[in-house]
């Protein structure tokens, strides 16, 4: 044999030749003389772990409790009821045991039946369930106060909150650097975190759900976009599933977030077999088979999760109910959506409060009319899950939703924000541009870091502003003022 002859290679099917790993193309790379963006994504982590640690840290010492608001003191409950009394009548933790009983002013809220009533989903207490039974345990071994309502408490379930959504806003960027690349993922994560009021139902208010919301979507968001890449990952679909069981358990309207995992359903039944070497069903795509044992898997998690909730209410009310909230008038009216004052009003409105929904919003927007890498599909099922849960919020008997920083329902759906901005400071390629949307973004961050601490130091009153947009202003104008003659200058 001639020493410039080769072996035959071995036949390789030509379907397996021409087919790609991916649905979609690798993630985009950062154009740079070094690999310096190649921390930038953990230069961003630690800025938002540093900044809510010290946020947690300056509430705790200064409001003294994390177990304050009316709707946070009955989550607690759940949890602290399940745990060390071993059921779910709140009744010795809503007339004894809890520190703020004074804002029910109306007296404890209670069913028909005349039980104390705790209407609230389940999905914060099963979030807590775990760090707050390993942390009894711990303070009764130590001969401590295990009332539950002692100081190791709050911290460990405080922690857990922030380190939670942290966690789940950290793969929400580790998703985005899969369609914008590390620079843009990194810049969106630290100003969606800091530039909204995630950072204060991370550090300042973690008793409510919408901490733990917000790290369901991004973690859901990042299996939606492994999905979207190859969709056959038996693993990820498992995930999404139980990953929208605690969505649903959180609050069920959220579920029109779940939206993120469409686009690999719209691929797995549109999709062209050849392109991935998958067998061809009997019928559109791949067919139902390919279709129905994946998705059917995030159903089954849905119906689960109502079911769940319906016996922890049955449990806990001593009836059987499907929407307690319906007994009190506390309904929607699909067809009377309050937009303006969801969006723009002074009353807990979200865009006024924190400009920078925006931009995410915009971004999103953008994606669909140009069609950007991955595809128009994956842009506008992000956009319709995003508008659905406006719309469905702005429904509600009381839209702005009370005694809240903003409009608390927008922290849950920040996820996506995170990926429409980044889409946006990816896509504008000059300079000038980019340094624009980074000197926006830097601004954002400084207002809603004041305003956070307005919030946390009771100088932001969030239930009535009468007065013209300039009160936000005031109040940090306020906050300023109160640290200036707190350290004596």
């Amino acid at each position: 044999m001639p020493p410039y002859a080769f072996p035959a290679p071995a036949r390789t099917p030509i379907l397996t030749i021409m087919t790609p790993m991916h649905t979609v193309p690798p993630p985009p790379k950062d154009h740079r003389k070094n690999d310096s963006h190649r921390r930038y994504f953990w230069f961003a982590l630690a800025a938002v772990a540093v900044v809510t640690l010290a946020f947690w840290a300056f509430s705790f010492r200064f409001l003294g409790t994390f177990i304050h608001g009316s709707d946070g003191q009955l989550y607690y409950a759940q949890v602290r009821s399940l745990v060390i009394d071993h059921d779910l009548d709140f009744n010795n933790e809503m007339t004894e045991l809890s520190p703020h009983l004074e804002n029910y002013k109306e007296g404890v809220p209670r069913a028909a039946n005349g039980r104390v009533a705790n209407r609230h989903t389940f999905g914060w207490a099963l979030v807590m369930l775990l760090p707050f039974e390993m942390i009894h345990l711990l303070v009764k071994l130590a001969g401590g106060n295990a009332s539950g309502y002692s100081w190791p408490y709050e911290v460990v379930f405080s922690l857990w909150q922030a380190s939670l959504c942290v966690f789940g806003m950290a793969m929400a960027a580790r998703a985005t650097i899969r369609l914008t690349g590390r620079t843009a993922a990194a810049l969106a994560f630290v100003t969606t975190f800091l530039a909204s009021n995630v950072l204060y139902y991370a550090a300042v208010m973690p008793i409510m759900t919408h901490g733990s919301s917000c790290a369901v979507v991004g973690l859901l968001l990042y299996c939606g976009v492994r999905l979207y890449e190859d969709v056959r990952r038996w693993l990820f679909w498992g995930l999404s599933a139980g990953l929208v069981f605690l969505l649903v358990l959180l609050r069920p309207t959220n579920i029109v977030l779940a939206g993120v995992l469409m686009p690999a359903v719209w691929t797995l039944w549109n999709g062209d077999p050849a392109k991935l070497g998958i067998p061809a069903g009997k019928s559109t795509g791949w067919g139902l088979r390919w279709v129905v044992p994946r998705f059917g898997l995030v159903v089954l998690a849905v119906g689960l999760a109502v079911g769940l909730q319906i016996l922890v209410w049955r449990a806990s009310m001593g009836y059987w109910t499907m929407n307690p909230y319906a007994e009190h008038g506390e309904t929607m009216d699909l067809l009377s959506p309050a937009l303006p004052q969801v969006l723009i009003s002074t009353n807990n409105g979200a865009w006024y409060f924190h400009p920078f929904y925006m931009i995410g919003f915009a971004g999103l927007i953008w994606g669909t009319v140009k069609g950007f890498r991955p595809g128009r599909v994956f842009w506008s099922w992000l956009l319709t899950g995003y508008v659905l849960h406006i719309y469905i919020h702005s429904c509600w008997f009381a839209p702005t939703f009370g005694d809240a920083f903003g409009h608390r329902l927008f922290a849950d759906s920040s996820p996506l924000m995170l990926a429409g901005s980044a889409l946006l400071y990816y896509r504008v390629r000059s300079t000038v541009g980019r340094g624009v949307i980074a000197g926006t973004f830097a601004v954002l961050v400084a207002w809603n870091l004041l305003l956070t601490l307005s919030a946390a130091t009771f100088n932001l009153s969030t239930t009535d502003i009468p007065r013209p947009p300039s009160v936000v202003i005031d109040a940090q104008i306020k906050t300023i003022k109160y640290f200036v003659h707190k350290i004596g200058l």
